[in-house]
Order: structure tokens, then sequence, then C-alpha cells
């Protein structure tokens, strides 16, 4: 009889493989945020779900993390934030400015505000 001995697969995440997998992930956005097209901002949306995926198998972690990779997670998640809020800023600007191309201003001297059509996105 031959016993096959093979490595144990431990089903914990690994705390490394996790903040590598998010810092990848938040990079890959900040380059697409740098370029403000909302196709560019579609597509962070999985890469998003793929970081909020690995922080919170991080969260699960029991092992302990140097302080450098917690700031460096933190740093980015940072810059992801501001750029979002750019790019937020940024359409809002383009809204009120065609709005008031559009419809011009209201009584209280402010741009009138443009309606987006109701959208539905279906994958399956």
């Amino acid at each position: 009889m031959i016993i096959e001995m093979k490595p144990r697969v431990s089903d914990a995440p690994d705390g490394r493989l996790c903040v590598q997998t998010i810092r990848t992930k938040l990079a890959d956005v900040v380059r697409l945020l740098l370029v403000p097209q909302p196709v560019n901002v579609e597509h962070c949306a999985p890469l998003l779900e793929d970081a909020v995926k690995a922080i919170a198998q991080l969260e699960r972690i029991t092992g302990s993390l140097s302080k450098g990779d917690i700031q460096a997670v933190r740093g980015d998640q940072s810059r992801v934030r501001a750029l979002l809020q750019q790019a937020a800023d940024l359409h809002t600007g383009w809204a009120r400015i065609l709005g008031a191309a559009a419809r011009g201003y209201t009584p209280a001297g402010d741009a009138s505000s443009l309606e987006a059509p109701s959208r539905v996105s279906v994958q399956g």
C-alpha cells in the first residue's frame, strides 16, 4: 500500500495575497479614472467589487499585517475616493451647464436641472 502525502491546503485567505489583490484592483481603478470618460467609470464597478471582496477576506484573517500594508491600502482607497468624487463633480458640472443651455435658469438664478432618462441595465 502506498500512502501519498499532499500539502495541506488552507481555506484561510493569505493576508499578503489579499493586500496585493486590493492594491492591484485599486491601481486599475485609478488608471481608469485618470481619463474621466463614462465608459471608464463603468469599467471600475467590477474592479471595485473585487477589491471589496478581497477587503472582506482580509478582515477575516487572524494573522497580523504590517502597518505599511494597511497604510498602503488606505492610501490607495483615499486616491480612489478622491478620483471618484472628482468624476462625480465633473459630471455634475456638465449636467448643470447642459441644463442651463437647454432650459435656462430658474427664478432663483440657478441653472435648471437636466432630467436624465431612467434606464435599467441587466446582465445575466
